[in-house]
C-alpha cells in the first residue's frame, strides 16, 4: 500500500485551503461511497442531480481520510478546498504516478483497446509476481477512471497497463499527461464518438493525442494497416516506433490466420499458435499486444503464446454455450461501425448468418448514413436474416433492403421472435445451424437479448 501525507498533497495542490486537524494519511482516491475503502481521499464531485458534497458524512463514516471539496461542509473530517475537484483529482493521481515510478503502457483506439489491455495483462501477469502489475479495471478509462487507477499504484508496481478512452478532443491528451506512458499503443481509428470528434480524421487526431505524454525515450506502437498511420508517425517523430498488422510493412506481422491457426513474424522469427479466438480484428489485437510486450523487453514467442490463449472479457465475440441449436455469438459489449463490420467478417462465410443489431450510439449527424451502410454491408456479405432493435437503427433495415418486420421496439419482442426462429430452423430436417451475431452499443443493452433467449431455451429444454 502507498500513502500520501497532507504535506505531500499540498505540494501537488497549489493554493489549496485546508480545514484539518493535524496531518493525515490517504491511501487511495474514491468518488463513490459505495466502493470507498478506509483511508481513501473522497472526491466530492459536484453535479445538478447528484452532488458528492452531500455524501461527505457517509464517506467519513466509512473511514475516508479526508475529502476533496469545492465548498466546505459541516462534517468532522479534514477537507481540502480547491477550485475544481476533477482537476485536483488528476493532480493527486499524478502525484501517485511520480512517486511510484512504474513503467506505464497506455492503450487507446476506436476498437480493440480493452482486448489489447487484457492480452497485455495476461502476458505480464504470467511473467511477474502478484502485485507487480496494475491493469485498468472495467471501464475506468476516462478523465475520472484513469486518476482512480493511478491512485491504485504502489511502490511495488513495476508495470501499469492503462486503457485511455475519450469522447471529445484533448481528453486523451490530458490522460496521457497524467499517465506519462513509456509505451503508447494506438490500435486503430474508426467511426466512433463522432458527435465529439466531428469526423474520422478528428477521431484519428484524438487517438494520436496519446503520444503527447509519451516519455522522450518511449515507444509508440502503431497500426501499419490503418489509413492514419502517417498522421501518427508524424506525431511520433523522434520517438521509437514499432508497427503491427497484416501489412508487409508491419514489424510485428500477422502472416496467416485461418481456422484459429495464427502465424506471427518479428525480425525474421516466426511463431505459429492455435488461438482461443476468431476474427482478423483479434489477430490484430494480438499483434498490438505482442509489439507492446516486445517494447517492454519481453520475449516475442512467449508473448504470442500467452496472448493467443487469454480469457476474453464477457460480451466480446464469445460463443453462447447454453444454446445448442445455433452458434450464437455474444458481442454485445459495445459497438461502432468498424467493430460491427469486423464482427460480421469474423463469421464463417460459407454458413447461414443472422445479424441481431442494436443501435450504435454517439455517431452524430452521420448516424443514419452509417447505420444504412451497415445494412448494405450485411447484405453484401451474405447475411440472410436481420433483427434490429431501436428506432435509431431503422436505416440498417433500409440498407439491408428488408421491411419493417425486422425492426423491434423492445428486447422482449426481438428475443421472442429470435428464439422462435432458431427453434424452427433446428426443427427443419437437414437444415444447418445458423450463426447468430448479437451486437449493439452499451445504450442498446443487447446483452438483455442474450439473457432472454438463454432463459427461454433453458425453460424449454
Amino acid at each position: 500500500m502507498m500513502t500520501l501525507t497532507l504535506r505531500q498533497l499540498r505540494q501537488y495542490l497549489p493554493a489549496v485551503s485546508i480545514r484539518a486537524a493535524g496531518d493525515f494519511l490517504t491511501t487511495g482516491l474514491s468518488i463513490d461511497t459505495r466502493t470507498l475503502q478506509s483511508g481513501d481521499l473522497f472526491v466530492a464531485l459536484p453535479g445538478e442531480k447528484v452532488d458528492g458534497h452531500q455524501y461527505i458524512q457517509m464517506a467519513a463514516d466509512k473511514g475516508a481520510s479526508a475529502a476533496l471539496v469545492e465548498r466546505f461542509v459541516d462534517v468532522d473530517i479534514p477537507q481540502l478546498l480547491v477550485e475544481d475537484v476533477i482537476i485536483a483529482m488528476g493532480l493527486v493521481a499524478r502525484a501517485w504516478r511520480e512517486i511510484c515510478q512504474p513503467s506505464v503502457i497506455a492503450v487507446t483506439g476506436s476498437n480493440g483497446k480493452t482486448t489489447v489491455k487484457q492480452m497485455l495483462g495476461a502476458i505480464f501477469n504470467a511473467q511477474y509476481e502478484i502485485g507487480k502489475i496494475l491493469i485498468t479495471e472495467g471501464n475506468l478509462n476516462n478523465h475520472l477512471g484513469v486518476p482512480l487507477m493511478l491512485s491504485k499504484l504502489t511502490e511495488q508496481t513495476e508495470f501499469a497497463i492503462l486503457e485511455h478512452g475519450a469522447n471529445h478532443h484533448q481528453e486523451i491528451e490530458y490522460l496521457s499527461i497524467l499517465s506519462e506512458p513509456h509505451i503508447a499503443v494506438i490500435t486503430n481509428a474508426g467511426p466512433a464518438h463522432l458527435e465529439g470528434f466531428g469526423s474520422l480524421a478528428g477521431v484519428a487526431k484524438a487517438k494520436g493525442e496519446l503520444i503527447t505524454g509519451l516519455k522522450k525515450d518511449g515507444t509508440a506502437i502503431l497500426n501499419a494497416d490503418d489509413d492514419y498511420l502517417a498522421v501518427w508517425l508524424e506525431l511520433a517523430k523522434g520517438k521509437k516506433v514499432i508497427t503491427f498488422g497484416f501489412s508487409s510493412l508491419a514489424e510485428v506481422r500477422v502472416i496467416e490466420f485461418a481456422d484459429r491457426a495464427l502465424t506471427v513474424r518479428y525480425q525474421g522469427e516466426e511463431k505459429t499458435v492455435t488461438t482461443v479466438f476468431d476474427g482478423n480484428h483479434n489477430a490484430l489485437n494480438l499483434a498490438a499486444a505482442v509489439a507492446a510486450a516486445i517494447a517492454a523487453g519481453l520475449e516475442f514467442k512467449v508473448s504470442v503464446e500467452i496472448a493467443a490463449n487469454f480469457e476474453q472479457v464477457g460480451g466480446r465475440y464469445q460463443p453462447v454455450g447454453e444454446i445448442k441449436q445455433a452458434y450464437v455469438i455474444d458481442d454485445t459489449y459495445n459497438a461502432n461501425p468498424a467493430s460491427v463490420i469486423a464482427g460480421m467478417k469474423s463469421m464463417p462465410a460459407d454458413a447461414e448468418r443472422w445479424l441481431v443489431l442494436g443501435a450504435m450510439g454517439e455517431l452524430g449527424e452521420s448516424s443514419d448514413e452509417l447505420h444504412f451502410e451497415i445494412g448494405q454491408t450485411a447484405k453484401t456479405l451474405g447475411f440472410s436474416r436481420l433483427f434490429v432493435f431501436d428506432e435509431a437503427a431503422r436505416p440498417v433495415v433500409e440498407g439491408f433492403g428488408a421491411d419493417e418486420s425486422c425492426l423491434y421496439k423492445t428486447h422482449d419482442a426481438l428475443a421472442e421472435v429470435l428464439s422462435g426462429d432458431i427453434k424452427q430452423q433446428s426443427a427443419e430436417e437437414g437444415s444447418a445451424k445458423p450463426w447468430v451475431l448479437v451486437k449493439g452499443s452499451r445504450s442498446s443493452a443487447m446483452e438483455s437479448v442474450i439473457e432472454k433467449i438463454i432463459k427461454d431455451f433453458r425453460k424449454k429444454n
